[in-house]
């Protein structure tokens, strides 16, 4: 296995694959489309046709006030969080197997070969690894939901001045993320690249980033940054509602689909490259 392996080395390496092999874009666009499909039929969840199947539920558990303008926007932001973990836990982490897989076979080949034979197996090792990167995403998120409770919890109970709360409470969320995205980062491609079972995927990832914890930091932090302009976009969104219409929500939920396209893009795309440049020798 490399271990002197420098950052600049995985940005260019990555950037050389997206460069020459424009299909690795193909599935998180997939995921994209699909979140901004959940966004569209949520939207028009108070409109016919999409009522008949939509109203009922937010009728039950809502109350008819939102189905109505301008109640129906406020309630958007919820319904397509929902919709949007059930296609993480679905779509989002079968397209993201894929999207591995495209990585190595691109990665080994070092020639632009016929989509198929990329394709093809890339689905096929994703369906397979399916349920172990279910399984390990459900702890993952399950424990960064717990520690952002957490944190909540503590600065609810801590008696700071007002104004600062909000950002030491934000910039404790970005930390949070940016320490477990480090810790598993090499989970997936484990899985993926290495094909083998969770347990063993588990050791690997805890083995490469012992030894590479802050080079995969660094990797992770700059698309993270990202995350600053969903922040700001989030916390914006009220005033946003105030000074113009309430339909700014849906744009404003649109923006951050593109945003977490291209987070995900990059952050998959770089600890991808990170884990077959410290075995290119085994692989």
């Amino acid at each position: 296995m490399h271990s002197k392996i420098r950052i600049n080395e995985i940005l260019s390496v990555y950037h050389n694959l997206l460069s020459s092999a424009k299909v690795l874009f193909i599935p998180f666009l997939i995921i994209a489309f699909c979140d901004s499909i959940a966004l569209t039929l949520i939207y028009l969840a108070p409109r016919y046709p999409i009522s008949i199947i939509l109203a009922p539920p937010i009728r039950k558990f809502w109350g008819e006030q939102f189905l109505h303008y301008p109640q129906n926007f406020s309630l958007i932001p919820r319904l397509f969080n929902y919709a949007h973990i059930f296609i993480l836990f679905t779509l989002g982490i079968y397209f993201t197997g894929i999207f591995i897989k495209m990585c190595h076979i691109y990665f080994k080949t070092k020639k632009n070969i016929l989509k198929v034979k990329v394709l093809i197996p890339s689905c096929i090792i994703a369906i397979k690894k399916f349920i172990p990167m279910v399984i390990f995403f459900a702890i993952f998120y399950s424990l960064t939901m717990y520690s952002f409770n957490l944190i909540s919890y503590l600065f609810d109970n801590l008696n700071l001045v007002n104004r600062f709360v909000k950002i030491a409470h934000l910039a404790s969320n970005f930390i949070l993320v940016l320490f477990l995205q480090s810790i598993f980062a090499f989970m997936f491609p484990a899985l993926i690249v290495s094909n083998v079972g969770l347990i063993k995927a588990f050791k690997i990832n805890f083995m490469l980033v012992f030894k590479n914890f802050w080079k995969i930091l660094f990797v992770i932090f700059i698309p993270s940054i990202l995350y600053a302009l969903i922040t700001i976009n989030k916390y914006f969104m009220p005033r946003l509602v105030e000074i113009y219409e309430p339909e700014v929500i849906v744009l404003s939920l649109g923006f951050g689909i593109f945003i977490t396209m291209l987070i995900d893009l990059f952050i998959s795309g770089y600890t991808t490259v990170f884990y077959l440049l410290l075995n290119k020798d085994t692989l």
